[in-house]
């Protein structure tokens, strides 16, 4: 059955002084997982795990002025309860959006990047051009919670994964908004409990933020110019 659970917004224009009204932008999202905003060139935009049909939990995206709930991933992940793993979100300057997710769906498994080619969320039409979705991390060291980051033509982005002894933060880095990726890179490692990794980017350097319980608050450099 779809949830009693939906997305709302309200949106300043003033840099946080006054809020719109709290406006519903969806029905039937999913109970936990996160949400993703970014702010696309026709405005703010969200991203989120919702449902469609009668159970099946792919992500969305639909402007926060009005417009279409559009359907980004098609995974086909029924699951009758909320899996705790949102998606991340990020527009670059030529106002295409970078998503990232986790799925465990009848047609793929694992964490996967897609970009989706500019358009006016707010408006109804034809759906966005829209990357094949490309697997990231190793699903054997239970590679999970990615993130985006994008500046420009940049666009990083990090994940967390797990041997079953160390946690390891890795990244990969493209220059020419997500037409061609850098090899991954694997920054650190972490014996004890780790935190998810938080991606940061501006023209000039590509950093991930991570806390860990030994080593605590580190800022991560990414590696320009990989092959």
């Amino acid at each position: 059955p779809q949830t009693d659970v939906g997305i709302y917004a309200a949106v300043s224009g003033d840099n946080g002084a006054t809020f719109g009204p709290n406006r519903k932008v969806a029905d039937h999202s999913c109970q936990c997982c996160r949400t993703g905003l970014t702010w696309a060139s026709a405005g703010p935009v969200a991203f989120w795990r919702h449902v469609f049909g009668r159970n099946i939990r792919d992500f969305a995206i639909a402007g926060l002025g009005g417009g279409p709930v559009l359907r980004v991933t098609d995974d086909d992940w029924e699951i009758d309860g909320c899996p705790h793993h949102g998606g991340g979100i990020a527009a670059d300057g030529s106002g295409h959006a970078h998503i990232v997710w986790f799925t465990n769906g009848a047609r793929r498994k694992g964490i996967f990047y897609r970009r989706v080619a500019q358009t006016d969320f707010s408006r109804g039409g034809a759906s966005p051009a829209m990357s094949e979705p490309m697997p990231l991390g190793d699903p054997a060291r239970q590679a999970g919670h990615p993130a985006v980051a994008a500046a420009g033509s940049r666009v990083l982005l990090t994940w967390r994964e797990f041997d079953g002894q160390r946690f390891s933060a890795w990244a990969m880095l493209s220059q020419d908004a997500g037409a061609s990726w850098g090899s991954p890179q694997k920054l650190a490692e972490a014996a004890q409990q780790a935190d998810y990794t938080l991606p940061l980017l501006d023209a000039r350097q590509a950093l991930v933020v991570w806390s860990t319980a030994a080593e605590g608050l580190r800022v991560l450099p990414v590696a320009e110019g990989q092959p």
